[in-house]
């Protein structure tokens, strides 16, 4: 795997969206979190595609595409972001030049549906790329982001070392005991269950899948592992790490509500790699970037993460 040239005081950001178009109070958010970032010292570009809408998204498939691009070839940056999430990011992957993007080493992060662009890249372009933090996630009114953040931005962005301990944001869960190593791949769990079945699908072996959700009732949390599980995701990963699971609750169907470690290892009895629960990343949740291509260990046993390569240089 490539790794990305490490975050630097004083270094440029580029901040683009590949979803939903950034209106208010989104717009509010990003512009907050801009702010914040240029106050710690770092440049920032802002990509067109903050100021574009077409309908339900922040331009055409082939505008994203070519603002990405264009962060993806300015020399000048070393870290693109992206603002917040959406919906519909995967549109862009049949325009995605991958060898363009392995020829530019970047790091490349964001969460929530960039999970769609994050696990294609890090496999087709070899280049280790980050399930992490938004643009907008520096907002100081953020109230999830505090100096567990901060510290982890630096540590995996800024000043790694390996391995490099994960600490906990709040106490983690043993779900089922058990150590495995891999290569981490995952994010959002709704946005994952999109690459299946396309030529962007994940590889699946050998690695510690990670995935977190948010506002999604148990019945649809329920068929989206299903569908992970048919296709034959989990005959193939060494181990599974949860994170925050925000507001994943059927407010109709109160009865419904099957709480989510009884859901999780009913579907997933037949296996025996280890289950990890925490809440050190995902929506509304603290977050430490986790290196989708890069070798990581989980011990649910011990509950503990370590990043066990360089995921920056």
């Amino acid at each position: 795997m490539i790794v990305p040239d490490r975050l630097k005081p004083g270094d440029t950001i580029g901040v683009f969206t590949a979803s939903d178009p950034i209106e208010p109070p989104v717009t509010q958010w990003v512009e907050a979190g801009i702010s914040r970032l240029k106050e710690m010292g770092f440049k920032v570009i802002e990509g067109a595609t903050l100021t574009k809408s077409s309908y339900y998204t922040a331009g055409t498939p082939q505008e994203r595409w070519e603002d990405f691009k264009s962060l993806i070839t300015n020399n000048e940056v070393t870290l693109i972001m992206t603002a917040m999430g959406g919906s519909n990011a995967h549109q862009i992957l049949e325009l995605m030049d991958f060898e363009l993007i392995r020829a530019n080493p970047k790091i490349i992060m964001g969460y929530s549906n960039p999970t769609v662009l994050l696990n294609p890249i890090a496999q087709m372009s070899h280049l280790v790329t980050f399930y992490g933090f938004h643009a907008a996630s520096f907002d100081p009114d953020w109230e999830w982001f505090d100096e567990y953040d901060l510290e982890h931005f630096d540590k995996v962005l800024q000043s790694p070392v390996a391995p490099m301990e994960i600490e906990p944001s709040d106490p983690r869960e043993s779900w089922r005991g058990g150590s495995a190593e891999g290569a981490f791949v995952g994010g959002c769990l709704q946005d994952l269950r999109n690459l299946i079945g396309t030529p962007w699908e994940p590889d699946w072996e050998g690695k510690i899948l990670f995935l977190e959700d948010i506002s999604n009732p148990p019945k649809l949390i329920d068929v989206d592992l299903t569908h992970l599980k048919l296709a034959g995701a989990f005959d193939q990963i060494a181990g599974l790490l949860l994170g925050k699971f925000y507001e994943c609750v059927d407010a109709k169907n109160p009865h419904w509500n099957k709480p989510l470690k009884h859901l999780v290892t009913e579907v997933l009895g037949e296996y025996d790699f280890p289950i990890l629960k925490t809440n050190d990343f995902g929506h509304f949740s603290h977050m430490s970037p986790i290196p989708i291509g890069c070798r990581g260990r989980i011990d649910s046993s011990a509950k503990a993460i370590e990043i066990l390569e360089p995921c920056v240089q």
